[in-house]
């Protein structure tokens, strides 16, 4: 079982990562997770199209307590172009009135959390901010496989939705 706790901001303006905790559950087991949260998005679903984009399909969701998204999981991804290390990552979002992020969170081929590490979390928040700063925003491929396998109804609706918008 998994929910989220996070802080809401008074301002917005920087697209900085703010660090937080996913809390995960499972039965009396509670694990705190680090995680980076980005603020200054315009959709809660972006650090999942980031990494489609740049890795294609995830491996597995698994959806949070009274979610209609899923947490994906990319596992054993190498993130770095110049480090041949891969990990486990994990994406989510929140979406609420006047309230959105996206995250991160990053685990090691044993299950650790990597951003407890100082050096790991600031390169991670850079990486992961600059797929983030890099958005192809015209790039839709994504939303078209996460729709289909997470809910194909609401995709049927969105096409219907885009067919009857009037052509220009």
């Amino acid at each position: 079982m998994f929910s989220c706790k996070a802080i809401k901001l008074k301002t917005s303006n920087s697209c900085s990562a703010i660090e937080d905790k996913f809390v995960t559950k499972n039965g009396n087991n509670t694990t705190y997770i680090n995680e980076l949260q980005y603020h200054c998005v315009r959709s809660a679903m972006l650090s999942k199209k980031v990494l489609y984009d740049k890795f294609g399909k995830w491996n597995y969701g698994v959806f949070p307590d009274s979610s209609r998204h899923p947490v994906l999981f990319w596992e054993q991804i190498q993130i770095f172009e110049n480090d041949t290390t891969k990990y486990t990552i994990a994406t989510y979002g929140k979406e609420e009135y006047n309230y959105m992020y996206t995250s991160f969170l990053v685990l090691d081929k044993e299950g650790n959390d990597v951003l407890t590490d100082p050096i790991q979390l600031s390169r991670f928040k850079s990486r992961l901010g600059n797929l983030i700063k890099s958005d192809n925003k015209k790039n839709r491929a994504f939303f078209e496989v996460y729709w289909k396998s997470i809910d194909p109804e609401i995709w049927e609706y969105i096409q219907n939705q885009e067919s009857e918008k009037p052509k220009n």
